[in-house]
């Protein structure tokens, strides 16, 4: 169904197109901050577990750990040196129980000063123990566990949190517990531990599962019967998504190290947080988000409307101009703002069609001279072997008439042919292109019989051979060293005196992916070497010709990069230099 209304839009208009086109950027960025919310909500609930709530919970511990100490102080205080005379008369059982009593007044009242300290209890003796602020009597083993070196944690008890101490002296004759008691709800304002979100709970657990104190008084002093499925103790702080009582929720476990390293109490701060408490402020952010998109798409349709059409308009008569232009050769008027994007394509176009015309017929004239290339060079090719036939006849019949110097000279023109019309190829050896020039300077010679003496050297010019064998095997071009030597013999030493002779060397060398012949004379040398290749009446110019059809068919096979080079001064010599792709 989707594939068929995706056929179906490809067939509608321009308008249409860009009707859903605007729709759908508008769907887009609507999904795209939806999404963009979506992260966001995780990333802010994340922070507020991560960063918040540990903190909070560090926040807890150190305030605890301040209680702690203020019990610690207090302590310090009772048993001062000053009250150590009274402690001993509270012992005194021949003191009465009302006069002891009010020593016992008269000791704890002046510290006990803080808010939270709701009452203490100083025990001796099952027979001599003295409260003050609460009703009952402390527990056994509240009294048994209160037998410690520092202050510790005993539990809670009627919503009070105890602490407690041994209380001796140096010689060991004066000893007791002493426990104070704190007011849970008072503690927990101190340590902010709050019951703002319904749901949530905070709570401090010790590490046999008692709770110490809990954002719900009912639970402090209760075990923690679920302690172990509820989080793993040995990978605090610890942080899980998962089902507390019914409830999806957020468990948030921080060990209070303030706490173990300064008193040595093991407790676990505990934060159990409705999971609709975290994300539900963000869900309702969500859907207004989505009503908003709604709104904003509804809007959008009747803006893309307006906008679809304003701007296919001027497209549209574009394509009427153009469609005019091909049936009838005459454009229409359109009514594009002079400057603008449609202005600026309508001209281009035009300027397209002319370039369009003049490439066609560059191509149809390209394509006439190429026809022409191609018959000549198939005419090059008619019957190649009857020459090559006749060659050799004549070259066995000079061999039975006892001419030696026709013989060699038949041979090298048959080689000569052969290498030059090489079946019709454009490519050969560099090897063979230098046997192209060997037999052509051997013609040479033999044609001026006066000067001949050898295949290589003669009176008036000797010529040297300098080719890198690495590149003897690599292919080029033909016919591109014989055209620069001919130039050479032919217009570079005519003005040489009989006493001079001309000297042509001849060189291949490889540069990496580059082949570079050079030839170099000693000959007469001419101005303006750089130009022959440019001059169109360059045949009657120093022979330049050749040059220059060398230079055209070496650019047309590799790129305009590739081509002749020309240095000469006059007097000296000239200098040939042509660079071809290595192949």
């Amino acid at each position: 169904m989707i594939r068929h209304l995706f056929k179906r839009i490809a067939h509608k208009k321009l308008y249409a197109r860009f009707t859903l086109l605007l729709v759908s950027l508008l769907l887009g960025f609507a999904l795209l901050a939806m999404l963009l919310t979506q992260i966001v909500v995780y990333y802010e609930a994340q922070k507020y577990i991560y960063d918040d709530i540990f903190m909070q919970q560090k926040e807890i511990d150190k305030s605890f750990t301040t209680i702690l100490d203020e019990t610690s102080y207090l302590f310090s205080r009772l048993v001062y040196a000053s009250n150590t005379e009274k402690l001993y008369k509270l012992t005194d059982t021949s003191i009465s129980q009302s006069d002891r009593y009010d020593i016992f007044l008269n000791v704890i009242s002046p510290p006990l000063n803080q808010y939270y300290f709701k009452g203490v209890a100083l025990i001796f003796s099952d027979e001599i123990s003295y409260t003050y602020g609460i009703d009952e009597y402390p527990r056994l083993q509240y009294i048994s566990n209160a037998a410690s070196e520092r202050i510790t944690i005993l539990g809670t008890d009627n919503n009070l949190l105890m602490l407690g101490r041994t209380l001796k002296n140096s010689n060991n004759d004066l000893s007791g517990v002493i426990i104070f008691y704190i007011s849970e709800r008072d503690l927990n304002a101190y340590i902010n531990i709050s019951d703002s979100q319904p749901n949530n709970e905070s709570f401090i657990v010790s590490d046999n599962d008692v709770i110490w104190t809990h954002t719900r008084s009912e639970f402090a002093g209760r075990e923690l019967g679920y302690a172990d499925t509820l989080f793993d103790k040995s990978k605090t702080p610890y942080y899980e998504f998962k089902t507390v009582q019914g409830i999806r929720s957020a468990i948030i476990v921080s060990q209070a190290t303030n706490m173990q390293n300064s008193y040595g109490i093991t407790c676990y701060i505990v934060d159990i947080i409705d999971y609709a408490n975290i994300y539900g402020q963000m869900y309702k952010l969500m859907w207004m988000l989505i009503m908003v998109t709604v709104i904003t798409l509804a809007l959008g349709l009747l803006v893309s409307g307006l906008l679809s059409r304003r701007l296919t308009r001027p497209i549209k008569h574009l394509n009427d101009s153009i469609t005019s232009v091909i049936n009838t050769g005459i454009s229409i008027p359109t009514n594009a703002n002079k400057g603008d994007e449609i202005y600026n394509l309508e001209k281009n176009y035009d300027e397209m069609i002319m370039r369009l015309f003049s490439l066609i017929q560059k191509n149809k004239d390209d394509m006439e001279i190429l026809r022409k290339l191609e018959l000549e060079s198939l005419q090059m090719q008619i019957n190649p072997h009857f020459l090559y036939n006749t060659l050799d006849a004549m070259s066995w019949l000079a061999k039975l008439k006892k001419q030696p110097e026709i013989a060699r000279l038949a041979i090298h023109l048959g080689n000569f042919f052969r290498l030059v019309l090489h079946k019709g190829e454009k490519f050969i050896s560099v090897s063979d292109e230098f046997d192209i020039v060997r037999n052509y300077i051997y013609i040479e010679n033999v044609r001026f019989p006066a000067t001949a003496s050898d295949d290589t050297e003669c009176d008036k010019f000797i010529v040297e051979y300098n080719i890198d064998e690495s590149i003897s095997n690599a292919l080029t071009l033909k016919l591109i060293l014989q055209p620069i030597v001919e130039n050479a013999i032919k217009h570079g030493f005519e003005l040489l005196k009989n006493n001079e002779v001309g000297i042509v060397k001849i060189s291949a060398q490889a540069s990496g992916d580059q082949i570079i012949y050079v030839v170099e004379d000693n000959g007469c040398g001419f101005e303006n070497a750089s130009d022959i290749l440019f001059i169109d009446n360059a045949r009657e110019k120093n022979g330049g010709y050749g040059l220059k059809n060398v230079d055209t068919r070496i650019k047309l096979e590799y790129g305009e990069e590739f081509g002749l080079r020309v240095e000469s001064t006059p007097g000296i010599g000239t200098k040939v230099t042509a660079v071809i792709k290595r192949i």
